[in-house]
């Protein structure tokens, strides 16, 4: 019956937390086994100080997971190879319709790392969140937008305090136009939409039903 995680390098009782590259490993490994999970948190960092085969480790079991159907990023640092382990994830399991990603940092190539995995996806999420998270340029977020392409079953996209202007809405108008069908949420607030942004995103939304 076990079916909500949280891993974070707080000591709480709502979390759980590795205290070693070993135990984070065999967490992972457990997780891969575990067929009623369906939510799986990753909060503040929860593998801080591991070594990259550590991590390795720990996202393979992930990757060995068939029932996750929700996974969540929230104030972690994205650096490193992190989302190109976790590909597989996206991959392989049928049963992932929500990704969350809240409050994190981009590192160099983080974002690229995350569209190859959406665009190798097999197309299952429902749900995509991005809100409050740091990133270089514009351009990073972009391509996130552009890899969406590999999932038109979308129903709820949200981009909330992402700095999103022109080039984004025009991105996100492109899709619209072509691509998702039964989308029916799309949340852009507190970001910097200029009137070239809105007319972009106007003339795509006249179209969708």
């Amino acid at each position: 019956d076990f079916d909500k995680l949280c891993v974070s390098c707080r000591d709480d009782d709502s979390d759980y937390c590795p205290r070693s590259a070993h135990e984070g490993g065999w967490l992972g490994y457990y997780i891969g086994k575990n067929t009623a999970l369906k939510d799986l948190t990753l909060y503040a960092n929860p593998l801080d100080g591991f070594s990259d085969d550590a991590i390795e480790l720990f996202c393979m079991g992930v990757n060995s997971n068939r029932s996750i159907r929700k996974i969540s990023f929230s104030h972690m640092d994205l650096s490193g190879r992190f989302f190109q382990s976790l590909r597989p994830c996206f991959e392989n399991n049928q049963n992932l319709s929500k990704l969350v990603v809240s409050h994190c940092r981009f590192g160099a190539g983080s974002a690229r790392q995350l569209s190859l995995a959406l665009e190798g996806s097999i197309g299952s999420l429902k749900c995509i969140v991005l809100r409050r998270n740091e990133m270089g340029t514009g351009e990073q977020l972009v391509e996130i937008i552009n890899a969406l392409s590999a999932h038109p079953q979308l129903e709820k996209i949200q981009f909330s305090t992402m700095n999103i202007g022109r080039h984004e809405c025009t991105a996100l108008a492109d899709l619209l136009r072509v691509t998702f069908s039964e989308l029916r949420t799309l949340s852009l607030y507190n970001n910097g939409i200029d009137d070239e942004g809105v007319d972009a995103l106007a003339g795509a939304l006249v179209k969708c039903n």
